[in-house]
């Protein structure tokens, strides 16, 4: 590239030489948090209430996961010691997914730097944390009513978040996998609803295409890779999408409060 002349293409100048090579990983594979308690307490609620109500007063980022989503984690972990070799491990600092994390790298045969970052923790409910859709249409009708009229995208619960809000933040970490993680293959342990989110912004797809978004299962990967093909600053595509690589029969029901 011919030196820059002027003032104006001078001050053009690195972001030319930016956009003659990648800008983002090579690869990128996303991890939901394996089996939890609150998920099974949510699929139990109408049987064991019980297990709901213990869970209510829990803060959700002590959530931990269960026997089971242990076993899913360590399983990926071994599966993914097959996949080349992962530069880094960012995690949300949920204790979910920290043991997701823990659990998968202790399985590779190689030491992998786990980094927590705040940007890919679970989307925030706010006031209504703890409380099943069931009973916020019984004792917050006002809110069930908000969320029926702004759309579960639009919606923010009281001192909560929109998906809309965290997808801010989603933006603002796939900035940071460009400035810190380009060419590289880094592992990111998150959640469902920040996973539909990231697979919303590199697919290119807004509202309604969220709201398409197929159910994520526990410890399922998003693998995305980065395609030149178009230009050479590329950019990531989702290449293969809820992978389950753990023993199927992990994820099988009915659960139970000691899962």
């Amino acid at each position: 590239m011919p030196a820059p002349r002027s003032l104006f293409e001078r001050a053009l100048h690195p972001f030319k030489i930016a956009l003659t090579k990648p800008y983002w990983p090579a690869a990128l594979l996303v991890v939901r948090h394996g089996e939890s308690e609150h998920n099974v307490a949510r699929d139990l609620f109408n049987s064991e209430p019980a297990f709901w109500e213990n869970l209510r007063n829990v803060r959700d980022a002590d959530i931990q996961l269960t026997a089971r989503g242990l076993e899913q984690a360590r399983q990926t972990g071994v599966a993914l010691a097959a996949f080349p070799k992962f530069d880094v491990c960012i995690a949300s600092p949920y204790e979910r997914t920290m043991q997701t994390a823990r659990a998968i790298a202790g399985q590779l045969p190689y030491h992998l730097e786990i980094e927590v970052d705040e940007l890919v923790r679970e989307k925030e409910f706010g006031h209504l944390q703890g409380f099943h859709w069931d009973e916020i249409k019984a004792k917050f009708p006002e809110q069930f009513e908000f969320r029926k009229r702004d759309g579960v995208y639009y919606y923010r619960p009281p001192g909560g978040q929109s998906f809309l809000d965290k997808m801010v933040e989603v933006r603002l970490f796939a900035d940071k996998l460009a400035r810190k993680w380009a060419g590289k293959r880094v592992l990111v342990v998150s959640h469902s609803g920040t996973i539909k989110l990231f697979k919303a912004l590199f697919e290119n797809f807004h509202e309604d295409g969220f709201l398409e978004t197929t159910h994520i299962p526990n410890c399922a990967v998003q693998e995305f890779r980065i395609d030149c093909s178009e230009r050479p600053a590329g950019k990531l595509k989702l290449a293969r999408q809820d992978l389950v690589l753990y023993d199927p029969t992990l994820a099988s029901k009915p659960k139970t409060a000691s899962s």
